[in-house]
């Protein structure tokens, strides 16, 4: 949790909640490729997140509101992490940073494809 901000400036708070690289790549695999276990989240990532770490972002980011821990009704020794309603709100902003990317760096394709906010509003709605 953010116990003293370094200030109350809006973007610093932001970027203490969800601002470090981790944080925000554990949000894109929830919000846009639908993982929504541990293992999901570890074994698929890209960019190879250690356990701790993923452990950790997924305590806070549960701890600040932005997930909620549910058991999985499919599996009694597994938990999902989902959205809240505050956790949706960052969908904007990480379709932000995705459309940044596309129109100025160089990004793959396909990647970009599954980044279409559109698309994750109907996933999420269940449809």
């Amino acid at each position: 949790m953010i116990e003293q901000p370094r200030s109350r400036c809006p973007v610093n708070l932001s970027v203490e909640l969800v601002g470090d690289r981790w944080t925000l790549l554990v949000l894109r695999d929830i919000l846009f490729a639908g993982r929504e276990t541990f293992n999901a989240l570890q074994e698929h990532s890209e960019e190879g997140i250690a356990t701790s770490v993923l452990a950790d972002r997924l305590r806070r980011l549960v701890a600040e509101g932005v997930l909620v821990r549910e058991a999985d009704p499919a599996h009694k020794q597994k938990v999902l992490y989902r959205p809240t309603p505050k956790g949706l709100d960052l969908v904007p902003v990480l379709a932000a940073l995705a459309a940044f990317a596309a129109q100025h760096l160089d990004p793959d394709p396909d990647l970009v494809r599954r980044i279409d906010p559109a698309d994750i509003h109907a996933t999420l709605a269940g449809g």
